[in-house]
């Protein structure tokens, strides 16, 4: 296995098939410092989530396939009321 870090602001991409032999699997994790420009992509990200519109900044096919996803019953932790911007810090 491998682990890779980078800034996110730099450009980058991956593969838009997987057409290997082999599994392979990937693991994204954002670490977002609490300035102004990531609060407005955390309510964006919010405002999606509860609209049942899929994530903006990755590749899907749930618009071109016609999915729609129905009100999530999701409910969130304390923490994750926090790092969504539900409660304050």
């Amino acid at each position: 296995g491998a682990a890779v870090f980078w800034d996110n602001r730099i450009p980058h991409s991956n593969a838009y098939r997987h057409l290997g032999a082999m599994p392979r699997v990937v693991v994204y994790g954002s670490f977002l410092p609490d300035v102004a420009l990531n609060r407005l992509y955390v309510a964006q990200q919010l405002r999606d989530f509860r609209g049942g519109r899929p994530p903006r900044d990755q590749w899907n096919h749930m618009e071109e396939e016609g999915v729609v996803e129905k009100e999530s019953e999701y409910e969130f932790s304390d923490l994750g009321k926090k790092l969504v911007g539900l409660e304050p810090w």
